[in-house]
């Protein structure tokens, strides 16, 4: 047995997927498929309000994205200013570090798992270095600037099935595109965000009816996105639910567009 790995303190499902993954982590390489996963799984097993787990998810799929962004300078950045050269650090590494980074500071009682699944991703081929530090700077920006906008979920609302059950759809629909890292977590990011912004505004207007709103949201990224076709409503879904999702689906689009070659490229000497 290659070392002892203190879960102590971790949910029993927590505890589960995490042991879990780490058994496969060598033979695997797919960082932001495995810590998404991770991120459900912890805030499903937390205990937390709705809405503080909805925005922690958020969180880190938006610091796996805005790090991988910064070392490949995909698409136009939110958090992070670009890079002017390469970054020269493992892209798994640096994404496995934010979205440790982001869970940790969220779910403290969940450290020592978290800790583990870390240093599992660590002990893959090329993913040591600066990746760790780039990750975490990254995710402590977005989680600093994140929080000082965070509001309190209201009382007496009710939501409905977790809204968190729509990351297994997506995920896969990105693994049947063979998207690769940084695509998929932008997609993540676009629909963790879209869904958070619909909970919120249906708390703000005392809709108790919040999946009418992030269902429509989310379907029209992943129609957009991914050419996806997807027919679900919910039961008490109406026009005026549709179109306040998919302006919001709209909304999350606008964000981390591709970066054009002319704006990504200097121009050639003459």
């Amino acid at each position: 047995m290659a070392g002892k790995i203190n879960l102590r303190g971790a949910s029993r499902g927590v505890a589960g997927i995490l042991c879990a993954w780490l058994a496969f982590t060598p033979a695997r390489a797919d960082t932001v498929a495995d810590w998404n996963r991770i991120a459900v799984h912890v805030a499903m097993h937390s205990g937390q309000p709705l809405e503080y787990n909805l925005r922690a998810v958020a969180m880190a799929h938006v610091a796996m994205l805005e790090t991988l962004n910064f070392i490949e300078k995909r698409y136009e950045p939110q958090f992070v200013v670009a890079s002017s050269g390469p970054a020269g650090v493992a892209g798994g590494a640096a994404a496995a570090a934010a979205a440790h980074h982001v869970l940790g500071a969220l779910y403290p009682d969940q450290a020592d798992a978290l800790d583990a699944a870390l240093r599992a991703a660590r002990d893959l081929p090329g993913e040591r270095g600066a990746g760790k530090i780039t990750g975490a700077s990254i995710a402590a920006l977005i989680r600093a600037v994140s929080q000082s906008s965070q509001e309190t979920q209201a009382p007496g609302i009710h939501f409905g099935t977790s809204p968190l059950t729509w990351n297994g759809r997506v995920a896969e629909l990105i693994a049947a595109r063979k998207l690769t890292p940084i695509e998929s977590a932008r997609i993540h990011a676009l629909v963790s965000t879209a869904i958070t912004q619909s909970y919120e505004e249906a708390r703000r207007a005392r809709h108790e009816c919040a999946p009418c709103i992030a269902n429509p949201a989310v379907v029209s990224i992943l129609e957009e996105e991914l050419g996806a076709r997807l027919s679900l409503i919910a039961e008490r879904e109406t026009a005026d639910d549709q179109a306040a999702g998919r302006r919001i689906g709209r909304q999350a689009m606008a964000r981390y567009r591709p970066i054009s070659p002319e704006t990504s490229s200097p121009a050639p000497a003459h």
